[in-house]
């Protein structure tokens, strides 16, 4: 997906890449090497330079990738300090319906799932927990997939709703 992501930056005007980095660590810190790393090379881009460290962002954007944290009141945290005031966060998750909501992976790629999902009072109350405004989850599409045949189920097609959690520092 990061070289599907770099592909797309590279083929944009050259004046709108100069904003865009992707991230691939877990977040643990705000201040990590890597994040930190990404912001710097977007302001050398940029052509700024004496800019105030450590660096903050006006939104951070995340897809798909909530329920393979061990910990979501760590990440909302550390996302939170990642951002500027007033910036914005954007993250979008299959939600957790159930037991259903397990076939999302084929067994074969279970390891390393967290959960099945996200729950969605609870990734909102995570959210407006840590403190940030303007908190909203909602679903926002339905993917259908082809699941794999499992405990004596054939394979089929199941709809798999997606969340979008938004929150504003």
């Amino acid at each position: 997906m990061l070289d599907a992501f770099d592909q797309k930056i590279a083929s944009l005007p050259d004046s709108s890449p100069a904003n865009l980095a992707a991230v691939n660590v877990l977040v643990q810190d705000a201040d990590d090497v890597h994040i930190q790393g990404a912001a710097a090379a977007l302001a050398t881009r940029r052509g700024e330079s004496g800019h105030d460290l450590p660096y903050r962002f006006d939104l951070v954007v995340s897809h798909l990738t909530l329920h393979h944290i061990p910990s979501l009141p760590d990440i909302i945290t550390t996302l939170y300090k990642c951002l500027k005031p007033d910036g914005m966060i954007a993250l979008t998750d299959y939600e957790d319906f159930g037991e259903e909501a397990i076939a999302f992976h084929p067994v074969a790629k279970r390891e390393g799932v967290e959960r099945h999902g996200v729950k969605r009072a609870e990734i909102e109350e995570i959210i407006d927990g840590v403190g940030f405004n303007e908190v909203k989850v909602e679903q926002a599409w339905t993917m259908r997939k082809e699941v794999e045949a499992e405990d004596g189920k054939p394979a089929q097609e199941k709809e798999f709703p997606f969340l979008i959690c938004l929150g504003k520092r």
